[in-house]
């Protein structure tokens, strides 16, 4: 409907409120974000904190009762399900598939969980922790490049960190072992 008054048209049939312009790719990783939280693993499967015991030590999760066969079902087809779920997003924004494109980047996918807070050895780690990873390794990436070095130091840099934080893992393993030993 249009109201004219004098040279002025109005409008009445737009909606008050505008639209969200929110992609839907980033509604389906907010969705995936959410549905991959503790509590909401936690809620819907009831499998966060076997999951976490398993990663922290299989024999005490397999003595205190828990279904280690079927708990890790669980998480290998729910991880499955997000990559094939993100692997079509992916192929969606570029429109080109190539099995080859990220080939070489495990690198730098490993340091960016390390950094996250993640262990070598499991029982750790958290998805936030996961995406500062990741951050911290795309700005290290691009701060080389912005400093004039070579891309070939990236890889230098980002072993670099792999090895500070499995040493700080071990070390820290190490004195938890001997302050176990110690009496008080």
């Amino acid at each position: 409907m249009t109201i004219k008054v004098g040279s002025l048209n109005i409008e009445i049939n737009k909606p008050l409120i505008a639209p969200r312009n929110i992609p839907t790719e980033h509604e389906i990783i907010n969705a995936k974000n959410m549905l991959s939280t503790p509590e909401a693993i936690r809620t819907f499967a009831d499998i966060y904190c076997p999951a976490i015991a398993i990663g922290g030590n299989r024999e005490s999760a397999l003595r205190s009762g828990f279904n280690i066969v079927g708990i890790q079902f669980f998480i290998y087809c729910y991880v499955g399900f997000l990559a094939g779920i993100m692997g079509v997003m992916h192929i969606s924004l570029l429109r080109y598939s190539n099995p080859m494109y990220i080939v070489g980047t495990e690198l730098s996918v490993i340091a960016a969980v390390m950094l996250g807070g993640a262990r070598i050895t499991g029982g750790t780690g958290s998805i936030l922790g996961t995406l500062l990873g990741v951050v911290m390794i795309s700005i290290l990436a691009k701060n080389l490049v912005l400093i004039g070095l070579s891309s070939y130091w990236h890889q230098f840099f980002v072993g670099l960190i792999i090895i500070v934080g499995v040493s700080i893992t071990s070390y820290q393993n190490k004195r938890r072992s001997i302050e176990s030993l110690t009496f008080r």
